[in-house]
C-alpha cells in the first residue's frame, strides 16, 4: 500500500512530513499528496517528487502507478523517469508532469466507505483495480480547480487518480519547447503577411477569420496528440499580425481612394481646361460660318472668313490631339520604340519645322549642334524638342534670338533651348510643368496655348530615363535643358 503524506510547517521553522496513522507508516510506502495550482488557481501539473529536509517522496499517483506495474524502484535520468517499461517525460530540473485529465469530476468510479462497512460493496468491485482511498466531500477542503472543473473543484484523490491514469495509459502531454513556439509564431505571422500581400478586401479578412478559427482547432488536435501548443501566446501573435495586416490593407485602400479621387479631380480639371481651350476656336468657327452665308459679303471677304475657319479648325485639331496625347501618357499607354538616334540630325529636322513659325514672329533661331547619339524614340523626342523650341519662340520678343544647343557630358547628353523672353517668375517655376497650367501673364497676353506643351515634354523625357530642368531670370529669359543618358554602342 501507499500512504499519503502532507507537509505541515513546524513552529520551529522546519517543514516535516505529516504521515497519518503512524502505525501504518512502517508497513506502507509514503508518498506526497501535494498538487500546487498555477498562478490562475488551476492545477494542470504535479511534481512527481517533492523534498522536505532530507526526505524526498514521490507523488501518490506516481507511486500507485509504479506499484501497479512493478515493485522495482523508478529509474531517473536527466530527461525522464522510467517505471518498468514506461518512460515519463519529466526532466530533472523539476520532475514536473502535465496531467492528462480523463474528464471532469466523477470520471472514475466511486465506492463509499459506508457501502464497504455495511457489506454492500462486493470484493469483485476492487479486484484487479487500482484503489485510492480518500475524502471526496465538498466541504472537506481538499478540492482544487482543474482545466475541466465547472464551478466546483476536484478532490485531491481524483487528481492523483488522473496522475496514475496518465502514467499507466502513457497519455503524456509535452509542452512545446521555445523553438517550436517560435516556429509556430513565425508561421502565423508569415501567413498573415502573405495574406496581406496576396489578397485584398473581403478575401483578406475572410482568410484572417479562417486563420483565427483554425488556431484553437490546431491546438486541440495537437493536444490530442500529446503536444501542448500555447494557445494564448499564439492568439497574441495572431492578433498583432492580423492587426498589422488589417492596418496595411486600410492604408492601401485609403491611399487608392485618395489617388482615385485625385485622378478624378485631375481629369475633371483637364476636361474643364480643354473645354475652355476648345471654346475659343469653336466660337470663331461658328461666328464665321454664320457670316459666310450672308449675301452681302463679298467674295474676297468670304475667302478671308474661310481662311479663318481653316486656321481655327487646325488649331482645334491640334488642341484635341494634344489632349489625347496627354491622356495616353498619363495612362502609360505610350510604348517607346527606342533606337540609336543622332541628335544633330534630329535637331536639324526640328529646326526646319520651327523656322517658319519663328519667321512669322520675327525671331531668329541659332543652333550649336555637337554630334551625339542616344537610345530614344525619335518621334517622341523630336516632339519634346519641338515643343521647347516653339515655346521659346512664342515668348520671345521680335528681333531676339533663340539658341538651340547640344552638349555632351561623360554619361549623358543635354539639349538646351535658351530664349530672351519674359522669363518665369519664381512662384511659377514649380507649376510650369503642370498639365494645362498657364501663368497669369499668359492668360492676359496675346499668346495662345493650352498649357500642355511643357507637360508633354517632361513626360516624354522622363519616359527616356532623363530629366528636364528650368533656369530662368525674370525679364532676361529662360533656358530649358533636357538631359538623357548617352548611347554607348
Amino acid at each position: 500500500p501507499v500512504l499519503g503524506a502532507a507537509l505541515v510547517p513546524d513552529p520551529g521553522g522546519e517543514v516535516p512530513w505529516l504521515v497519518p496513522f503512524p502505525g501504518l507508516a512502517e508497513a506502507a510506502l509514503p508518498a506526497h499528496v501535494h498538487a500546487d495550482p498555477d498562478t490562475d488557481g488551476v492545477v494542470r501539473s504535479i511534481l512527481l517528487a517533492k523534498a522536505a529536509g532530507s526526505v524526498r517522496l514521490w507523488a501518490l499517483g506516481m507511486e500507485a502507478a509504479r506499484l501497479t506495474v512493478s515493485t522495482e524502484r523508478a529509474l531517473e535520468t536527466a530527461d525522464f523517469v522510467q517505471v518498468n517499461a514506461i518512460r515519463i517525460p519529466a526532466s530533472d530540473d523539476n520532475r514536473l508532469l502535465v496531467i492528462n485529465f480523463a474528464g471532469p469530476e466523477g470520471a472514475f468510479r466511486r465506492i463509499s466507505f459506508a457501502s464497504v462497512l455495511e457489506g454492500e460493496a462486493s470484493p469483485s468491485d476492487f479486484s484487479g483495480k487500482l484503489v485510492i482511498l480518500g475524502v471526496t466531500a465538498q466541504g472537506s477542503g481538499d478540492r482544487l480547480f482543474t482545466p475541466l472543473s465547472s464551478g466546483v473543484g476536484m478532490p485531491g484523490i481524483e487528481i492523483h487518480a488522473n496522475v496514475a491514469r496518465t502514467i499507466l495509459d502513457e497519455k503524456f502531454l509535452v509542452p512545446a519547447g521555445a523553438g517550436a513556439q517560435l516556429f509556430a509564431g513565425l508561421l502565423i505571422a508569415a501567413a498573415c503577411v502573405l495574406a496581406a500581400i496576396r489578397l485584398r478586401g473581403w478575401r483578406l479578412f475572410g482568410s484572417l477569420a479562417v486563420l483565427a478559427a483554425a488556431l484553437p482547432a490546431v491546438c486541440l488536435i495537437s493536444l490530442q496528440s500529446g503536444f501542448i501548443l500555447p494557445l494564448g501566446s499564439l492568439l497574441a501573435v495572431y492578433l498583432v499580425s492580423a492587426g498589422i495586416a488589417a492596418t496595411s490593407e486600410y492604408a492601401l485602400v485609403n491611399r487608392a481612394l485618395r489617388t482615385s479621387e485625385q485622378q478624378r479631380r485631375d481629369y475633371a480639371s483637364r476636361v474643364q481646361a480643354i473645354a475652355h481651350e476648345i471654346k475659343t476656336p469653336l466660337t470663331a468657327i461658328q461666328g464665321s460660318s454664320e457670316l459666310i452665308t450672308e449675301s452681302s459679303i463679298s467674295e474676297e471677304e468670304k475667302g478671308q472668313i474661310a481662311g479663318l475657319i481653316f486656321k481655327e479648325s487646325k488649331r482645334l485639331t491640334g488642341i484635341i490631339r494634344a489632349f489625347l496625347e496627354v491622356e495616353q501618357l498619363a495612362a502609360g499607354d505610350v510604348t517607346l520604340r527606342k533606337q540609336p538616334v543622332a541628335l544633330a540630325a534630329l535637331c536639324e529636322e526640328v529646326l526646319e519645322r520651327a523656322r517658319l513659325y519663328a519667321a512669322r514672329k520675327a525671331v531668329r533661331i541659332e543652333a550649336h549642334l555637337l554630334e551625339a547619339s542616344v537610345d530614344a524614340d525619335m518621334e517622341l523626342l523630336s516632339f519634346a524638342v519641338y515643343n521647347l523650341l516653339t515655346n521659346a519662340v512664342k515668348y520671345s520678343p521680335k528681333g531676339s534670338t533663340v539658341l538651340l544647343e547640344i552638349a555632351v557630358e561623360e554619361r549623358a547628353v543635354s539639349i538646351s533651348v535658351r530664349d530672351h523672353g519674359y522669363g518665369v517668375a519664381p512662384a511659377e517655376r514649380e507649376k510650369i510643368f503642370a498639365r494645362f497650367h498657364r501663368s497669369a501673364r499668359d492668360r492676359r497676353g496675346p499668346e495662345e496655348g493650352s498649357g500642355i506643351g511643357l507637360a508633354l515634354a517632361r513626360d516624354i523625357v522622363e519616359l527616356h530615363g532623363g530629366r528636364i530642368l528650368l533656369d530662368s531670370e525674370l525679364g532676361r529669359g529662360s533656358r530649358f535643358t533636357i538631359t538623357i543618358p548617352q548611347h554607348h554602342p
